[in-house]
């Protein structure tokens, strides 16, 4: 499925509404029946009249609802702990499964980027409790990922795109919301360097480069690469601590936030069981990607007693099976 379609002047939007709001102590509005109302660092457009709660319980941390249409209902989670928007929005869809009927995903996901900010909208149908249809929307910003969502049985084609076009996310996320790991580098033999992080540990040739962590994520908080005429050819990111129980399910979500935007044109290829010295459990899912689905690559997720951690390695064009090989009989858990 094609994650990434336009959303058409969001950025002029976005870029009047904040400059807009320099200029007064209230944040701007839309003209009309229409205020502008805060969850944290989230800024929504909300109708006037509009009564605003908190949640008794769940994700939701703020609703507004029509008073005239009580279905009608805007709600804003101010913060997701989230890799992406794309998955910030599967999880609210699978969220919304478990609570509702006939919920149905309508068209596909589309979304608008400046290079900073990333908005992107899903729109769905439900059956029950309301027979009506939503749009969830997912922002991110400055390592901050949030979520809005507006759905009942009346509201207008209007209101939908109003609420998208004025949804604003400020502020920085602190120190502690992303996770930092810097890398142990020792020489290895034959031209080759071991790299350790946070307990995970690998051999890759000593002409791959230190290229931080991956911006935006919290899974792969070192990456590697090889530069060729200032183009990461290859890649590896390493992911020391993954919080699934198990192999198998780290497996899967890593492969849900490939397949779901992560990774352009992400295919499964084939999975492999391995038997790696010192290791528990180790499994490898090979994959291509790309425009026209020619670069390869593989994810290993490891595991030694309670410990699991993962391992991406990817490129352009056809993966290096002999490179590939040399890093997983290197791979191995310390701690």
């Amino acid at each position: 499925m094609k994650r990434r379609s336009g959303l058409a002047a969001l950025a002029t939007i976005a870029v009047s509404s904040a400059v807009a709001a320099c200029s007064s102590n209230k944040p701007a509005a839309p003209s009309g029946n229409w205020q502008r109302d805060g969850d944290g660092n989230l800024l929504v457009a909300i109708p006037k009249g509009w009564e605003k709660s908190t949640p008794d319980s769940g994700a939701w941390t703020t609703c507004w609802t029509d008073p005239e249409d009580d279905s009608n209902v805007l709600m804003t989670t101010s913060s997701i702990d989230e890799d992406d928007v794309y998955t910030a929005l599967d999880t609210s869809a699978d969220a919304a499964r478990s609570v509702t009927r006939g919920y149905r995903l309508v068209g596909e996901c589309t979304a608008w980027s400046d290079g900073t900010t990333t908005l992107a909208r899903q729109d769905y149908q439900t059956t029950w409790p309301v027979e009506g249809r939503g749009s969830t929307w997912a922002i991110s910003s400055n390592g901050l990922i949030a979520l809005v969502d507006l759905s009942g049985s009346s509201v207008t084609d209007e209101q939908f795109t109003t609420v998208g076009s004025w949804i604003e996310l400020t502020g920085t996320a602190s120190a502690t919301a992303s996770i930092t790991s810097s890398a142990t580098v020792s020489p290895g033999t034959d031209g080759s360097q071991y790299i350790e992080v946070s307990g995970l540990r690998c051999a890759l040739p000593e002409d791959w480069t230190d290229t931080g962590a991956l911006e935006g994520s919290e899974r792969w908080v070192s990456t590697w690469a090889l530069v060729e005429d200032e183009i990461m050819a290859q890649r590896l990111f390493l992911a020391p601590t993954m919080p699934q129980s198990t192999v198998t399910d780290a497996m899967s979500q890593i492969e849900n936030d490939s397949s779901g935007g992560a990774l352009v044109n992400y295919t499964k290829q084939q999975e492999n069981s391995l038997h790696l010295s010192g290791l528990t459990e180790a499994i490898r899912t090979d994959f291509s990607a790309g425009d026209n689905n020619t670069d390869e690559g593989c994810i290993w997720v490891l595991r030694k007693d309670s410990h699991i951690a993962a391992v991406q390695y990817s490129g352009t064009g056809p993966m290096d099976t002999a490179l590939r090989d040399s890093i997983e009989q290197s791979l191995a858990l310390t701690v």
